[in-house]
């Protein structure tokens, strides 16, 4: 948080870890559905 504070603008290198935290979430998310949506069907 520090970063922010005194830096105004996000650098790239915080742009790039929010962009890998939302994608892992995506990716579990993806892998977790597909399995119940299977369990549902069997």
């Amino acid at each position: 948080m520090k970063n922010l504070l005194t830096n105004p603008q996000p650098s790239q290198s915080d742009y790039i870890n929010a962009i890998v935290k939302l994608g892992s979430r995506v990716y579990e998310a993806a892998q977790v559905t597909p399995l119940q949506k299977m369990g549902k069907l069997f």
